[in-house]
């Protein structure tokens, strides 16, 4: 065996290992009913840790090593899983069965692989490292413009079709009541392409997981455990995710860009812009909600 593939074949094996490890623990919390508070507050932190930190840490394994034609092939069989995970539960039925947390384990393996997939096709396309932060800062931007927006296309289909979210979205399963939380796709696949990109010009990537890992876990016990807080118009159980992982990524290999002068200037117009579109949704969400007219009754004698 070449010993330039070694690294290789490790990557990729603990890459299936721990997607395998999440598929058979998810089948083993569904069987757990826990009557002590305290027990599953404890267990829910440790679970919440390892379904959320786990596909973070796998798609960061495979980022070294995807290429477009290894990443196409990712993401397409990625979505035949996800789909048809999702669509082999959906036919055994409401009533809960362990067939049917197999499939939707199984459709979130896939979910997983495709988000990686999907990462390291997009990441192929771009050529200059200098364009990450543009990139990160308008996906902060944007995301919050959806998710505090209510009239949003995110927030229209997570309030009229919940269904549609939870079937395209990773579940973090609750310890002995699932699911807990829901995480959507787009912040998988973000991840995916920022870390292909970070390993393809060599910057911090060790230090981004450790930086994103931490960010993204005090955001998920905030969901979980404060979600019925809000600040102001905004909730705490809606926070966007692209926020801590795309201005995370940058602030860690801030010094590994050298931008010219019209890419700070760039930069700074398409700051703006995410800023507008932050503000946009805040302001949004901060209006009141329009009254129903009351239902007038006629009568005739």
């Amino acid at each position: 065996m070449d010993h330039s593939e070694a690294p290789a074949r490790r990557d990729w094996a603990r890459f299936i290992a721990i997607l395998s490890g999440l598929f058979l623990l998810r089948l083993l919390i569904d069987q757990i009913a826990i009557q002590n508070q305290a027990v599953a507050l404890f267990g829910q932190l440790v679970v919440t840790a390892i379904f959320l930190l786990g596909p973070i840490c796998a798609i960061y394994l495979a980022a070294r090593h995807l290429t477009a034609k290894s990443a196409g092939l990712l993401f397409a069989i990625g979505l035949l899983v996800h789909i048809g995970g999702m669509l082999a539960s959906r036919a055994m039925g409401k009533e809960p069965s362990f067939g049917r947390v197999v499939f939707e384990s199984l459709a979130m393996v896939g979910l997983s692989l495709w988000t990686a997939g999907l990462g390291g096709l997009v990441a192929s396309m771009i050529r200059d490292k200098n364009l990450i932060p543009p990139i990160a800062i308008f996906l902060a931007g944007f995301d919050m413009f959806l998710i505090f927006n209510p009239t949003s296309v995110t927030q229209v289909i997570m309030k009229s079709q919940p269904q549609l979210f939870q079937a395209a979205a990773y579940q973090i399963p609750a310890f002995g009541i699932g699911p807990a939380a829901y995480v959507g796709p787009a912040d998988f696949f973000i991840i995916g392409l920022l870390f292909v990109t970070i390993f393809r010009f060599q910057m911090r990537a060790a230090q981004t997981l450790k930086w994103v890992c931490g960010m993204l876990l005090v955001y998920m016990f905030i969901v979980i455990f404060a979600g019925e807080a809000s600040i102001g118009p905004v909730s705490l159980g809606q926070l966007p995710a692209l926020v801590p992982i795309g201005l995370t990524a940058m602030i860690v290999n801030w010094r590994e860009f050298t931008m010219s002068k019209e890419e700070r200037w760039m930069t700074a117009f398409v700051a703006l812009i995410a800023v507008s579109l932050a503000g946009f949704g805040i302001f949004k969400a901060s209006q009141p909600k329009p009254v129903a007219p009351a239902e007038t009754t006629t009568t005739t004698k």
